[in-house]
């Protein structure tokens, strides 16, 4: 079964890299501009417990020669008519069933100069395939879907320098949307990258972690997924995020010592050495800083240091915020830095550690899959 792993920009490697862990029969595990491609004959089911993954597919056909003039449209939806959808309706079984009549719809990527659109292609494969599975096609529109009902099943074409790759996606809603994360407000992190930022900083079961800016909880939730019985403490100055933190927590089965404090005033003398802190701080954008943070965010970094010896802090946060330069003037030592995309926006991803200690290091697997991104160019030195 071949598989398409689609993933943050700038994040390919770690999503290669969990892939690899989690499934060591996988072959042929390669990279690109956001997906990771890979093939795997084991227990389907088990993949949809990707966590750096954004969404999953199993490849049904390729097809070349698709052309870029309008009419090419109708001759690939033809073409897509002809393949076994019987059979692809077999394969997405391995992981999940879909209803005995069930909603459909068709989503397409488009690269490269097409005289198309993604909504003619979409629209004109979705009346061709409806009629094969006697399913009910949701045409999309440039506003969304032309009805309120949500699809069963979505199937997926990529088409990419005059090929298509017709695929049908593995579960029934993408991965990042998480169900444990219905309590959210302005800002919330999306999950994957939570995830991604879990495994950079190393975490194992017996670390004591620490989130400052918890918001809703996803940072904590992942390493608790990631790593069951992890001592994890979840803080924010906001009441509301914090009772939202609570309620994610419990949904998705993980136990999460939260508490309601301003960042700027917390005790950090007191929980440490050797902890871990990562967090997304505030960008100033959906949510912007407040109490004693509200004119900088130094003053937590600052005053992290006495845990942070033998440990490491791990940040995600706009790259406009400065962040890695930030914690030079501080007194950190810089492990590792990146760059992602992140929301529309260039986000920073920092690993870092108190001057004097041993400069924090990727793990092993995460630092390999990292170097074979650079030399595929799927990433610079600096990420993106």
């Amino acid at each position: 079964m071949e598989l398409i792993a689609r993933t943050l920009r700038g994040l390919e490697w770690v999503s290669a890299a969990e892939i690899e862990r989690r499934f060591p029969d996988a072959r042929r595990i390669r990279m690109g501009n956001r997906e990771v491609t890979f093939e795997y004959d084991g227990p389907a089911a088990a993949l949809l417990r990707l966590q750096t993954v954004d969404d999953l597919f199993v490849v049904i056909s390729r097809i070349d020669d698709v052309g870029a003039t309008k009419g090419a449209v109708a001759r690939l939806a033809q073409r897509v008519r002809g393949l076994d959808w019987d059979e692809a309706l077999h394969r997405l079984s391995a992981a999940r069933t879909a209803p005995d009549e069930f909603f459909f719809d068709v989503v397409a990527s488009i690269e490269g100069d097409h005289r198309y659109s993604r909504f003619d292609v979409e629209n004109a494969v979705g009346e061709q395939v409806a009629p094969l599975w006697g399913a009910t096609h949701l045409a999309r529109t440039a506003e969304g879907l032309s009805s309120s009902e949500r699809p069963d099943v979505t199937v997926r074409l990529f088409v990419k320098q005059g090929a298509a790759v017709v695929a049908v996606r593995l579960s029934a809603a993408p991965l990042h949307r998480r169900p444990y994360k219905h309590d959210t407000a302005p800002g919330t992190l999306h999950p994957p990258a939570a995830a991604a930022l879990v495994a950079i900083a190393g975490m194992r079961a017996e670390t004591r972690a620490f989130d400052p800016f918890c918001g809703d909880g996803t940072i904590a939730i992942e390493a608790g997924l990631q790593h069951p019985g992890i001592a994890f403490h979840a803080s924010d100055l906001d009441p509301a995020r914090v009772e939202n933190t609570r309620r994610n927590a419990a949904r998705a089965g993980v136990e999460i010592d939260t508490g309601i404090e301003d960042a700027a005033r917390i005790p950090w003398d007191r929980r440490g050495p050797g902890a871990v802190v990562i967090t997304n701080p505030p960008w100033n954008n959906a949510v912007r800083a407040a109490g004693g943070v509200s004119d900088s965010l130094d003053v937590v970094w600052r005053s992290a240091r006495p845990a942070l010896r033998g440990g490491r802090l791990c940040v995600l946060a706009d790259a406009k915020l400065d962040i890695p330069t930030r914690l030079a003037h501080l007194g950190y030592r810089r492990g590792f830095s990146t760059r992602i995309r992140l929301a529309g926006r260039v986000t920073s991803l920092i690993l870092t550690g108190v001057q004097g200690d041993d400069r924090p290091e990727l793990p092993h697997d995460l630092g390999e899959w990292r170097r074979r991104a650079i030399d595929a160019r799927v990433v610079g030195p600096e990420g993106l």
